[in-house]
């Protein structure tokens, strides 16, 4: 199982450069990872059957829009603004207070290794041979 997930890490990166954009910044470049297809479609499995449990047992709030299959981000931007105006909230001793980050880059120097643990942690996942397993497909 371990030489499996090694081979799956691996991928071949073709720097593509965005339009109208300098040759010379690093950020001019979308890179592009391919790697086997077979690896693909076991993650694909993987992913669909943790969403799938996450699902069931209601782990993911119905608030966080941008994690679930059919929502985006800006679906949260329409739900925050109905809550606005909703008759409810407009009592005078109601606060509400957005908050939305924008975390495109966050997670690029992010230690991937305490991410997994705080993501396996939080879900509850705490059978020891599986941490090793799913934990080598995110590092």
């Amino acid at each position: 199982m371990e030489n499996c997930l090694v081979f799956g890490k691996k991928a071949l990166i073709i720097l593509i450069r965005k339009l109208n954009k300098k040759a010379s910044s690093p950020e001019s470049y979308k890179p592009i990872g391919i790697t086997n297809f077979s690896w693909k479609l076991m993650e694909k499995l993987i992913f669909e059957n943790f969403a799938l449990y996450l699902c069931f047992n209601d782990l993911l709030p119905a608030e966080k829009h941008g994690f679930g299959r059919g929502h985006s981000p800006e679906d949260q931007i329409l739900n925050f603004g109905q809550k606005m105006w909703d008759p409810q909230n407009i009592k005078p001793s109601n606060h509400t207070t957005p908050v939305f980050l924008n975390l495109s880059k966050a997670f690029d120097q992010a230690w991937r290794n305490k991410l997994v643990i705080k993501l396996f942690n939080s879900f509850g996942i705490k059978d020891e041979e599986m941490r090793p397993s799913l934990g080598s497909l995110f590092l």
